[in-house]
């Protein structure tokens, strides 16, 4: 699973040259998605696509937690039904999956990232240029480091996740 790095950059011409040094730096043009509100002119710049723009990872991390949350309900009730019918086995069984399904859900909450675009929504109302940098997790904080380093100006917007398939 990769990362998805939010920039805001007050200005096309700063968000521009950030493409450039990100290319150099080996960061495919493919996986830099640009995004700004109508009116500013990112002619250049790799833009986002239509599902890039609506954000449908924030849906999948919405539905996958609330799919979490209703087989964690129904393996409690299977539990508990078990346990009344003394099915021994049974509430075993029910209880061990809704552990492990509890335990898989507090992973992804507090490990998996859950930067999104609403996070940058508010400069990209004032006019600001959104790039949204897909990296492999282990190229994350390097990637962070130069575009900092080199853009003060820069307000990096969060880090979420997202399946490395280009559209999404």
């Amino acid at each position: 699973m990769w990362r998805r790095i939010y920039f805001a950059f007050p200005a096309p011409a700063q968000a521009r040259r950030a493409v450039t040094e990100l290319e150099q730096a080996g960061v495919p043009r493919a996986d830099i998605h640009a995004i700004a509100r109508d009116g500013i002119d990112i002619g250049d710049l790799p833009k986002a696509t239509d599902a890039q723009r609506r954000d449908r990872i924030w849906l999948w991390d919405r539905m996958l937690w609330g799919g979490s949350l209703i087989l964690f309900a129904v393996l409690l009730a299977g539990f508990a039904y078990a346990a009344e019918a003394g099915s021994i086995a049974g509430a075993v069984i029910s209880a061990l999956l809704a552990i492990g399904v509890y335990l898989i859900g507090a992973r992804f909450a507090q490990v998996i990232p859950h930067g999104h675009l609403s996070s940058v929504r508010v400069p990209l109302l004032h006019g600001e240029v959104v790039l949204m940098v897909d990296a492999p997790f282990d190229r994350v904080a390097e990637i962070i480091g130069q575009v900092s380093g080199t853009h003060p100006e820069v307000d990096v917007g969060g880090v979420g996740w997202t399946p490395h398939m280009g559209t999404l």
